[in-house]
């Protein structure tokens, strides 16, 4: 049963790679490329192989190591009246891990005159996504997930488009301790429609890692990813690194070469028992401005978001020392009677 889940997982991924518009110069649907995760965002969105189960919208693989609840809201005001929102919710079972999302985008309003001469004022646009993931372990070390989403946007009131995608990803625990890697494919889809010609979604490819090692009170993560976009071809590097002082609070620093859109991070998390708070701040293109976003969590049950975030892979354990039975004395003969 799991080799027959890897083997459709892979066949899925071949297919959708090979069928996959990509993305050009007049991409649609870029709310679904956006980070929903202030941590993930301040790392330089380097997330394909970080052990977190908010990174699950950049590789759903990672909910297989939800051991309880989990529910997530952010928030990302940006300059030009842009927002983007989301809510997000995940649930362990025991075949696996689903989760729900839900996103909104608002890209401002604008102001035009008509033929008439009128001014009016019109909603720019804005995007709704709603999606389902499935994580859940796939053989040994390797973890699998798939997401399916649903994106519908609308452009100045006028056009609106309907459209579906799909992410696959992979991660794999690394032999040495506290090391991940990981693989995803990403928006998968035929792109939405707004008026005769369809508009390709941002679709790429991503493969990256992550290590965690502690020194003294303080616990300390790399992350590393190498993104391709599949349609313009064009190939990014998101780097982060996170110290976290005795499990309360941490500062994060993140890069993003490569990227039009994505450059220098910063932020800041603070961690209490099954909650966190994150921040992160980054400068838009073209010195239009600083996009900040923050998002809360909550762990219901399993690890406390400290642990969960930083811990290490779990080393291979000594086998247990085999208690040896305890000896059975002899019985003493049976005496014989006297004759």
């Amino acid at each position: 049963m799991t080799k027959r889940w890897i083997m459709t997982m892979m066949a899925g991924v071949l297919a959708c790679l090979f069928t996959s518009r990509g993305i050009s110069e007049t991409t649609s649907g870029l709310v679904l490329s956006d980070s929903l995760d202030a941590r993930g965002t301040a790392l330089g969105d380097a997330q394909a192989g970080l052990a977190d189960v908010a990174a699950y919208q950049v590789n759903p693989a990672v909910l297989a190591g939800v051991s309880g609840q989990y529910a997530s809201a952010f928030f990302k005001p940006e300059p030009l009246g842009l927002s983007t929102g989301s809510l997000r919710y995940a649930q362990a079972f025991g075949f696996g891990t689903i989760a729900g999302q839900f996103v909104y985008r608002s890209m401002g309003d604008m102001d035009f005159v008509t033929s008439s001469g009128e001014e009016k004022t019109v909603s720019a646009g804005s995007d709704l996504v709603m999606g389902v993931s499935y994580g859940r372990q796939a053989y040994g070390p390797v973890d699998a997930g798939i997401t399916v989403k649903m994106i519908s946007s609308k452009l100045v009131e006028k056009y609106s488009a309907f459209g579906f995608a799909a992410d696959f990803g992979t991660t794999v625990k690394l032999p040495f301790r506290g090391a991940t890697a990981g693989v995803s494919v990403r928006n998968i889809g035929s792109g939405l429609k707004y008026n005769e010609k369809a508009e390709p979604l941002p679709s790429e490819f991503r493969a990256g890692g992550s290590y965690v090692y502690d020194f003294g009170q303080f616990g300390n993560l790399v992350s590393l990813d190498a993104i391709y976009g599949l349609g313009n071809k064009l190939f990014a590097i998101g780097a982060g690194v996170e110290s976290t002082w005795n499990k309360l609070l941490s500062v994060r620093l993140g890069y993003q070469m490569g990227s039009d859109l994505k450059g220098f991070a910063a932020g800041l998390g603070f961690n209490w028992q099954d909650s966190s708070l994150d921040y992160s701040v980054q400068p838009m293109a073209e010195s239009i401005g600083l996009s900040h976003s923050i998002s809360i969590s909550y762990r219901f049950s399993g690890k406390p978001a400290a642990a969960a975030r930083s811990a290490a892979s779990p080393a291979v354990s000594a086998p247990a020392e085999e208690t040896p039975e305890p000896a059975v004395a002899p019985k003493p003969a049976a005496k014989g009677r006297a004759k």
